[in-house]
């Protein structure tokens, strides 16, 4: 099928195939939708798709685009605007990748109302002042990051906001954090997250970097301490997944006798909502 539509906000491109999204994505200010479930593999059969530059914002209406296997060096996606309602299936990205840049032009969120699952190679690396807003991620991380680097990478901004993120990195055996350096905060707020980890820090906070009133379900045996800066509200962990780590500052332990228990939670400042 040929790309429909004039481009309009009113009249958006309508794309079916991977080809004609990447075309369009390309263009700036234009408007642009995705018409059908897009399988990748039946155009790259080899994996090497070319990456979808997004310079106009792609309404995902919520189908999905699976078998992001990406094999050559560079980016899936390279965002300098927004993605919306789009769910990204079965990502495959091989360790000479960096997966899913969002660049430092300020359209915000990068990404809303998106889903995410697969299994990443190397770092979910992302730029600049990033935004991921209402958004759910499932990723089996089956890669050895090299020494003091973060799972996820080169995080400054408010980047999980509402999110809901589920993680396995126990592959993994280099010292590392799961999260970077912050230079922009909070880098989560009322957000979820389900991380197992056998990473040596979750963040090193730096300028002020801080979570608001998010979950933390970490499971790990690695020692270590994680603390908000000044002024955050109250985020949460838990203590009995992680034995060996400590809070402070406004980061509150919970054992599994007061997990989720919003009576109890509500004592102790965090909003359960």
């Amino acid at each position: 099928m040929a790309v429909t539509g004039t481009g309009t906000q009113a009249d958006p491109y309508v794309v079916t195939t991977y080809a004609e999204l990447v075309e369009k994505a390309a263009e700036s200010g234009v408007y642009i939708k995705v018409g059908n479930d897009i399988n990748i593999t039946s155009e790259y059969p080899e994996g090497n798709m070319p990456t979808l530059q997004v310079n106009s914002p792609i309404d995902g209406d919520n189908k999905k685009i699976s078998n992001w296997y990406k094999i050559t060096s560079g980016y899936c996606v390279d965002v300098k605007n927004t993605v919306s309602d789009l769910t990204f299936g079965n990502i495959n990205i091989m360790s000479d990748c960096s997966g899913f840049y969002h660049a430092n032009e300020q359209t915000d969120p990068h990404f809303e109302n998106c889903k995410f699952y697969g299994i990443l190679y190397k770092r979910f690396k992302v730029g600049d002042k990033s935004e991921l807003k209402g958004c759910s991620m499932n990723l089996n991380l089956k890669f050895n990051v090299s020494q003091g680097e973060a799972v996820f990478a080169d995080f400054n901004g408010i980047f999980f906001n509402n999110c809901y993120l589920k993680a396995d990195d126990t592959t993994a055996t280099a010292s590392r954090s799961f999260f970077p350096n912050f230079y922009y905060s909070p880098f989560a707020k009322d957000s979820y997250f389900e991380i197992k980890t056998t990473a040596t820090s979750l963040t090193q906070y730096r300028d002020g970097q801080g979570a608001e009133n998010s979950v933390f379900d970490i499971q790990t045996n690695a020692n270590w301490t994680w603390g908000n800066a000044s002024g955050y509200s109250c985020s949460i962990f838990n203590k009995t997944s992680a034995p060996n780590v400590s809070g402070s500052n406004n980061v509150i332990a919970v054992t599994d006798e007061h997990w989720l228990d919003t009576a109890y939670l509500a004592s102790i400042g965090f909003n359960a909502g």
